[in-house]
Order: C-alpha cells, then sequence, then structure tokens
C-alpha cells in the first residue's frame, strides 16, 4: 500500500512539472495572476462561510501560552473533549463525538486535522508550535470533509513558506518540571529569486503530568514528552503554478498514571501505562490557475500512526490490597494506522466583497484508503489471559460539489452536495469478521445576506452523516454484530454584525439539530472482580436532538482595553433509545454541558506591555451513556503578562490560578475487593500551572 501511495505522489508530481513547463509558455501573453497557495481545504469550500466558526490567531496562542489543543477547548463554544488518555484525543461538537475507542474499528464523528493530514480520533500529537491559526467549525461539515465531519472539524493550520527570510526561537520554563523549546526557519532557497522557498520546524515540550506516583515514589509516571519536526518546500514555477511538498514527524512519548482509587492526584500503580503516538507524514499540493477566476488544486497525503495505549486496570498495588492480594490487573492496546488521501478540487475565486453578484462554484473528487492493525492484551498478575488482535480496512470514493447562485447584489444562495462510496472489511483473531458497503450523500442549503456594510445575516440547512461498524466483543448477539451509518440534519440561522462604531463585534447563532438512527455505545462489566471485564456495544437504533445557542464577541472599550467573550448554551436530549438497553428517553447525551463560556479582558498598558486574564467555565455534564454519573461545575482562572518588542517578547503566565479541581473523565464499576461496590472514579483535568516562555525573532 505504501507503495502505491508513493507511485501516486511521484505520478502527480510529474503530471504537474509537465503541465508548468506547458503553461509557462503561455504566461507571457498573460497578466500575473496571485495563485492561492496558502489556501487550504476549509478555506476553499464555498460553504464555510455558513457555518458556525471560531478561530484563534498564533498571537493569541502565544499571549496565553497554550502548548496544546486542549488547552483552549474552554475557550471555544460548545467544544469538550473526554479524557481517559494523557491529552485529549477524543472531542465532542454540540454533544456529538466519541469519548474513547477501546475497539479496532476507528469511526471518528469530529474531523481533527492538521495542514491538510486526516487525524481523526488521533489528537494527542496536536501541539501548537509554529501554528498560524487554529479554526473550529460546528455542524455537520459532511459536504467538505465525509464522514468524519458529522459533528464540524478541528484544524490546526501551521505556518507556510515566505518569500523573506525570517527566523524565530523560543524558551519556556514553568511548575510541575515544564521546560519547553522550539525553533523556525523560513526564506527563499537563493537570494536570487523566491520561487522556491522553505519553512523548517521543530519543538520538544516536556512535564511530569501533574501526578504523583506514592508506591513508586516517582512524579513522572504521567509524563508529557511531546515532539515535532515538520519541513516545507514551495516551488513557484510559473506565475500561476504553485507545488507545495510537506513532511512531518509528531511524536507524544507520555505516561498515562491519571486515575486513583480516591480520586485525587496521587496514584498507587505499580504498573503505569502509557499514552505513545508517533506520526510520520507526506503531502503533495498542486495549484494551478485556469483562468482568472477559477483554480485547480490536487493534493495528496500519506500517513502513518503508531499508537501504544496501556494502563494499570486496578489502578493500585499488592500492597495497598493487602489481605486481598494478588489484585493485579493491566491492559495494553497497540495500534498502527495507514491513511492515504487524493483530492482533486475545481473552484472559482470568489471576492468576499461582491456577495451576490457573481456565481461561484466548487466541485471535486475524494478518494481515501485506511488501514488499521490493532493488537489488544489484558494481563493478570503480570500473565497475559486474553488477547484480540483485529485489522480493518475502509476505502471511501467521493464526489462532492457546490454553486453559489446570485441572487440580488448583497445575497447568494449556495447549494452544496456530496456522494460518497463507502465500504469497509472487518477481522479479528476471535473469528468475528464483517464487510460492509455503504452509499452515503451529504448536502447543505443555505442563503447569506449582507443587510450592510457591517452586518450579514444567513439561514442554513444541513445533512451530515457517519458510516456504520462492527462490534467486535464475545458475549455480542448475533442481531447486534453490525450497526449501521447515523444521520443527522442541522438547520442554523446566524447574524454578524458591528456596532458601536464598529467598537463592539458580534457573531450569534442558533442552531437545531435531529440525530436519526443515532449510534450509541454502552458498556457492561460482565465480570464485577475484574476490571477489564467490559463489554461493549453499539447500537444505532436511537434518536435525538440537539439544539443551542452560541455568541462570540470582541468589544474595544478603550483606546488600550478589549473585552472578549465567547459563550454558549447547548439543550441535549435522547427521544428513542434502543430496545432492551437502558431506557435513557429524555435524558441529556454525555459531554453535552448545558452552558459554556470563556470572558476575558487584555489591557495594553503601553506600546510594548500588555495583562491578559479571562475566565472559563462550563455546567455539569453525563460522563457516559452507560451510567447516569455527572461531573461538577466549574470555572477556570487564567491570566499572562508580557513585553512584546520588535524582536523578542516575554510572558508570565498562569493557568487554573485558584487551582480548582474538575472532571475531565468518569467512570462507574466495580473495582475495589473484596465487595467491588460500583462506584464513581473520576480523572482530574490539570491543576495551577505558573511559567514564562521568551520568544525571540530575527
Amino acid at each position: 500500500m505504501l507503495r502505491d501511495n508513493l507511485l501516486s505522489l511521484i505520478f502527480s508530481l510529474i503530471v504537474a512539472f509537465w503541465l508548468s513547463l506547458s503553461w509557462r509558455c503561455t504566461s507571457a501573453y498573460a497578466e500575473p495572476i496571485e495563485i492561492l497557495v496558502t489556501a487550504d481545504a476549509v478555506e476553499q469550500d464555498l460553504t464555510h462561510s455558513l457555518t458556525s466558526t471560531s478561530q484563534f490567531t498564533s498571537e493569541t496562542l502565544e499571549e496565553s501560552n497554550s502548548q496544546h489543543i486542549d488547552n483552549i477547548s474552554d475557550a471555544i463554544p460548545n467544544l469538550t473533549w473526554a479524557g481517559g488518555t494523557n491529552r485529549a484525543r477524543f472531542f465532542q461538537i454540540r454533544g456529538v463525538g466519541e469519548l474513547e475507542q477501546y475497539e479496532g474499528s476507528p469511526n471518528p464523528s469530529v474531523a481533527f486535522l492538521i495542514d491538510d493530514f486526516d487525524l481523526s480520533g488521533m489528537g494527542a500529537v496536536g501541539t501548537l508550535f509554529d501554528l498560524d491559526k487554529i479554526t473550529v467549525a460546528r455542524g455537520p461539515q459532511g459536504f467538505g470533509f465525509g464522514p468524519s465531519g458529522l459533528a464540524g472539524l478541528i484544524q490546526l493550520k501551521t505556518k507556510d513558506p515566505t518569500p523573506y527570510f525570517s527566523a524565530n526561537a523560543e524558551a519556556g520554563i514553568g511548575s510541575d518540571g515544564l521546560w519547553t523549546a522550539g525553533a523556525a526557519m523560513s526564506g527563499p532557497l537563493s537570494k536570487e529569486s523566491t520561487n522556491f522557498q522553505y519553512r523548517l520546524s521543530a519543538s520538544q515540550t516536556y512535564s511530569n503530568g501533574f501526578r504523583n506516583n506514592d508506591f513508586l515514589s516517582s512524579d513522572s509516571t504521567n509524563q508529557r514528552n511531546e515532539a515535532l519536526a515538520r519541513a516545507k518546500l514551495r516551488w513557484s514555477p510559473s506565475t500561476i503554478t504553485a507545488i507545495d511538498f510537506q513532511v512531518m514527524h509528531l511524536e507524544a512519548n507520555n505516561g498515562y498514571d491519571a486515575f486513583a482509587v480516591d480520586n485525587g492526584f496521587t496514584t498507587q500503580s505499580d504498573q503505569p501505562g502509557t499514552d505513545d503516538q508517533r506520526t510520520q507524514g507526506a503531502a503533495l499540493k498542486l495549484s494551478f490557475d485556469l483562468a482568472p477566476r477559477s483554480s485547480l488544486i490536487a493534493t495528496s497525503t500519506i500517513m502513518r500512526s503508531s499508537t501504544d495505549y496501556s494502563y494499570d486496570g486496578d489502578w493500585g498495588n499488592n500492597q495497598l490490597w493487602g489481605s486481598y492480594a494478588p489484585y493485579d490487573y493491566f491492559s495494553r492496546t497497540q495500534r498502527t494506522r495507514h491513511t492515504a488521501t487524493h483530492e482533486l478540487r475545481l473552484l472559482s475565486t470568489p471576492h468576499a466583497s461582491r456577495l451576490g453578484q457573481e456565481w461561484n462554484w466548487l466541485a471535486g473528487l475524494y478518494q481515501q484508503r485506511l488501514t488499521e492493525s490493532s493488537a489488544e492484551t489484558q494481563f493478570q498478575d503480570k500473565f497475559a489471559y486474553d488477547d484480540l488482535a483485529s485489522d480493518f480496512g475502509s476505502r471511501i470514493n467521493a464526489a462532492f460539489g457546490a454553486l453559489e447562485v446570485p441572487v440580488v447584489a448583497g445575497t447568494a444562495f449556495t447549494l452544496g452536495l456530496r456522494g460518497e462510496d463507502r465500504t469497509s472489511d472487518y477481522k479479528d483473531s476471535r473469528t468475528i469478521a464483517s464487510s460492509a458497503h455503504e452509499a452515503l450523500f451529504g448536502f447543505l442549503a443555505g442563503i447569506k445576506q449582507q443587510l450592510s456594510d457591517l452586518t450579514t445575516v444567513s439561514l442554513l440547512a444541513s445533512r451530515g452523516y457517519k458510516g456504520g461498524g462492527v462490534n467486535t466483543g464475545l458475549a455480542i448477539p448475533s442481531d447486534k454484530l453490525n450497526y449501521g451509518a447515523e444521520k443527522i440534519y442541522n438547520f442554523e440561522a446566524s447574524v454578524d454584525t458591528a456596532l458601536l462604531d464598529q467598537s463592539l463585534q458580534v457573531k450569534l447563532t442558533a442552531f437545531h439539530s435531529l440525530r436519526r438512527d443515532q449510534q450509541v455505545k454502552y458498556a457492561l462489566q460482565s465480570d464485577p472482580q475484574d476490571p477489564l471485564a467490559f463489554t461493549y456495544l453499539t447500537d444505532n437504533a436511537a434518536r435525538g436532538h440537539n439544539q443551542g445557542l452560541e455568541f462570540e464577541a470582541k468589544w474595544n472599550l478603550a483606546r488600550r482595553l478589549t473585552l472578549f467573550s465567547n459563550a454558549a448554551l447547548l439543550n441535549t436530549r435522547f427521544d428513542k433509545y434502543p430496545s432492551g438497553a437502558r431506557d435513557l428517553k429524555g435524558r441529556a447525551q454525555a459531554y453535552a454541558p448545558r452552558w459554556q463560556h470563556d470572558t476575558g479582558l487584555r489591557y495594553q498598558l503601553s506600546d510594548s506591555w500588555f495583562v491578559r486574564t479571562d475566565l472559563s467555565g462550563r455546567d455539569a455534564f453525563y460522563f457516559d451513556d452507560s451510567h447516569d454519573q455527572k461531573s461538577g461545575s466549574y470555572h477556570l482562572l487564567n491570566a499572562s503578562f508580557g513585553y512584546q518588542g520588535k524582536r523578542w517578547s516575554w510572558v508570565v503566565w498562569a493557568h487554573n490560578i485558584l487551582d480548582r479541581r474538575y472532571a475531565v473523565r468518569g467512570f462507574y464499576f466495580g473495582l475495589e475487593p473484596p465487595d467491588f461496590p460500583t462506584k464513581e472514579y473520576i480523572q482530574l483535568g490539570d491543576p495551577r500551572q505558573i511559567g514564562m516562555t521568551l520568544r525571540v525573532e530575527l
């Protein structure tokens, strides 16, 4: 498979070279055209501007010293993530998304992209160094991104090569043994020409992980040791052609020792686990201007990711369990995923200032090949007593298109359609084998109207989808072996305006979503004396609805004082639940807090000095659909103070200043001998952390 992917990339490069030479011969007769070399798949989507979207720039991330995507989740309306890992890996948008993956058939609901690489369900490597911006789009994104976009998407867009030389470096220290270091360099390969440009970046981050293992006398069993290396090359052989090539290596050598029997920060594990991930990938993007208002963009990616996830199943040691020892369990799951994607987009170049005055279009083809091999082993008293090896593969072929039609000046109607053919295969060492073939489709229809130079309103209706899968447990009934696709119908209305002499910018979105054939997972502990003996069953006979409001505002209160606020209200319900399962009709869905907010102030003390503070919080939410345990509501206070010069800057920062305790994951099962009572166990979020970061630019 890897050989086929490399051949596809080489073939694309040869075609691009031939086309660039032929077009270079004709470019002398045309005016130079600026090509969309910086546009990514999100920006190229005509329907994207209709959806509820949040963006964070590199400047905001640097001021708050956000190092990972989970550091900013509280600041994004209706975005949550489930623990059970060292770093955020499983996200939910508007209450829709996976909480874990213990089985060998990946099926994410939230698309997670780094540039053009699809790492959905593998967000542990979401480090933020050398980042241009973060985009979070809420609601179904099936038109542009297929089944992974059922709930929405998260994209980390890294910085591109520049036609001028630049270099920057940073270093930081903090509590919990934190240290960070990173450097980036960009510019033309030759002083005589900017046709070849490059960008190189690398970083390393380490911290102890906020846990003290009392049994092992260690403070690093939950460590975070994360690194990235990235290289980008841009070749512009003519004024109408650009070729972008990227290679990346992302690595997380993290420990996993996050749960304690007493639900605190002091653990008793004698076999701490790991939450490792290594991802290598290469991408090739070819951009051509075919006419003054159209472009052809071809993108191919290949990627390999390996994960090693393990944990101490009893969260203790034989000394702790005393006379009930030996009582010792350990679980380890290793996975290797290969992904290859090819996409071709033909699109017009719209002018934002000419809404409703011209036709715009987009047409594309998409192909994805994914394989994942998984090996899970359960240990009791250090001897393997159960194991499962599985292989999963999926093949997606899709075609999509969108048309923006002018209605009157300032008003445009947009229609987008996507059809997809998906084939999946699963087999494992327990003789379970399954194949599925699905024809899926999504759409978006919306109207956008510019009421004035300062106010725009939009209405949209969309349909997202997610493919089916297979249940892998030994005790799964034969009629529950497979589950089908899920659909979601979404309706939104939004207004984007500027008030008070443009000092106040506000965006408000109201949405109502209907989930049909909803995939719901619940777990059963089959042996109360075995903390690893769980059977997971996904069924999709459920129906539900998700509705709410999303609010984003930025208010320049004075020349140097800015107020910002992001907030969300969310109401979710199960309207119908599978027969024979727990009756959840009328209950809220998991990881769907009724309210979230992030409100803060930024004051520019002088031309160089600033101070920033924000208070974020969220309501209580259900941990799972398998039980009715809930988190508590919480608020977190963060602050930073810094200096910004022409060539260097430094910032002193503090996260969770009040050292609040809050839960990011919760389980409800029997763990403690001899009676193994069913109890709630929670994983705590990060406590207070204080540090300082220095940045230098050349």
